[in-house]
């Protein structure tokens, strides 16, 4: 099997424009900085990208449509939302009806007496939140980024004057999106001694004697905070509406969690007298690591590794049941787009090309190569402008295959109350 390059299309759409999140990019976000220049430093500095999303912030979520999201929630108090006044805690069952939803007079009185509403996973009901965490991870991966976990989206909604956590430490890095009122921030510069575990959670006091900044975020603003950087934030006369989105760095750690099980000379016992001194114990760890044999098979594991974290596991939304009812009567100028979210991994075995992608894989024998490489980048297209390859296919036939695959959508025309009509635009 020969190494697996994963291809990341290019802008689908423009920007988004105002008042739809529908496009938005990892640049829209770090706004002015560029992409490249926002991650060489993530790990390092927190940054305040003022009105990065001016104009844009009803598209991603406001307080209706927040409101829609609890009233439509079943079993809230099942990891979905909690209360926070300097800890979360779920929320009560009592605040239940008896068909497990929420009561939102409750709801609103909690918050009233200075509740924060703090929803978690909000990626996997709002349509917004989930367009906008997918493209956020393929711009991270098509930069180079690696993640340990999909992005993911959690919403606070603070009453006014009120602080929700505690100053704390999270193990992930943050990308703040104020959507309603204003919040001030304080961010310590403080991510722990490297000779000191960090562990997620309330800071130490210690944590809160170095230097500090303060930002003050009004709708429309990003701020970025690093994994483990102590921060807590208080909302103003107002009230405050945000959105976290959860980025994790794939770390060392990481990588060797699931790379060591793979290599059976780390199962070998330590020897007895290494074993009383630290500095024998380490000097013994690194002459295994230098072996030929558990370098190889640690590269092994690595790639495995890279493989099986190459494209986002889930499909998104993307009007896929209508497009396989129109993909019969596709023909070699229909137009076609690339479906939300995808990415592709290009996969060589021997004779055969794979092209994994969220949801599955397509194969075919190895002369459709750069038709795959061309399929996995390209934006807009029709079967007709596909490459040629060693012998003919069936243009027509892979481009229906990847429709119901879920890799592509068929483009069609919008019609009088939403009606969907075939044909290019």
């Amino acid at each position: 099997m020969e190494a697996t390059a994963t291809e990341y299309p290019g802008e689908p759409t423009p920007s988004a424009a105002p008042g739809t999140a529908r496009g938005l990019r990892l640049v829209d976000l770090v706004r002015p900085a560029a992409v490249d220049g926002f991650l060489a430093e993530w790990g390092h500095a927190a940054r305040h990208f003022a009105g990065a999303l001016a104009g844009r912030t009803e598209g991603i979520l406001d307080l209706p449509s927040f409101e829609q999201l609890l009233a439509t929630l079943p079993r809230a108090d099942e990891g979905w939302l909690h209360l926070v006044r300097e800890s979360a805690r779920p929320v009560p069952a009592g605040m239940l009806d008896a068909e497990g939803m929420l009561n939102l007079p409750q709801v609103r009185a909690a918050f009233r007496h200075g509740e924060t509403l703090y929803l978690t996973k909000a990626q996997r009901i709002s349509p917004p939140l989930m367009h906008l965490c997918r493209a956020v991870e393929v711009d991270l991966a098509a930069a180079g980024t690696r993640l340990r976990a999909p992005v993911s989206a959690h919403v606070f909604l603070t009453p006014p004057r009120a602080r929700g956590f505690q100053p704390h430490r999270d193990a992930h890095g943050s990308l703040i999106l104020q959507l309603h009122g204003s919040k001030d921030w304080e961010v310590y510069d403080d991510p722990g001694s490297a000779h000191r575990p960090r562990r997620a959670g309330p800071a130490a006091n210690d944590a809160l004697t170095g230097s500090r900044e303060t930002f003050t975020l009004t709708a429309g603003d990003v701020l970025y905070i690093p994994e483990w950087w102590v921060h807590a934030a208080r909302a103003s006369d107002e009230g405050s509406l945000h959105v976290t989105l959860r980025m994790f760095p794939l770390r060392w750690v990481d990588l060797l969690g699931a790379a060591v099980p793979a290599v059976a000379a780390l199962e070998e016992p330590v020897p007895a007298d290494p074993a009383r001194h630290v500095d024998n114990l380490a000097a013994g760890l690194l002459r295994v690591l230098e072996r030929t044999d558990v370098r190889d098979a640690l590269g092994v594991a690595a790639r495995a590794f890279a493989e099986r974290t190459s494209v986002p596991d889930t499909a998104l939304p993307d009007d896929g049941l209508g497009s396989a009812l129109a993909v019969r009567t596709l023909g070699p100028t229909s137009w076609l787009v690339r479906s939300a979210g995808v990415a592709c991994a290009i996969t060589r075995h021997d004779d055969m090309v794979e092209v994994g992608f969220p949801g599955g894989n397509v194969s075919g024998p190895a002369a459709l190569e750069p038709v795959f490489r061309h399929l996995a980048t390209a934006v807009r297209l029709r079967p007709v402008d596909l490459p040629d390859a060693d012998g003919d296919y069936d243009r027509v036939g892979l481009a229906q295959e990847l429709v119901r695959a879920g890799i592509l959508t068929v483009e069609r025309d919008r019609g009088p109350a939403g009606h969907h009509g075939p044909g290019p635009r």
